[in-house]
């Protein structure tokens, strides 16, 4: 595939997205549920304890994040 073919990318890309069940739309719950645990399933009577943790990349590492940008 030539890079500066940009029908063979774009075909490329949606075969790897289909492949890969990458939705077009995709929220935080959405990659919490594929990562870790969905957050949606669980219920009012669900107890839950621990700390959760959260990786940042090397520009959030360097820079931060602005505050309650990720806040629950």
């Amino acid at each position: 595939m030539s890079h500066s073919d940009p029908e063979a990318f774009a075909a490329r890309y949606r075969q790897v997205k289909e492949e890969l069940r990458i939705p077009d739309t995709c929220y935080a719950h959405d990659i919490a549920a594929r990562l870790s645990v969905d957050p949606g399933a669980f219920g009012a009577s669900a107890r839950v304890g621990g700390s959760g943790v959260l990786a940042l990349t090397a520009c959030g590492r360097e820079h931060g994040h602005p505050a309650e940008a990720l806040g629950i």
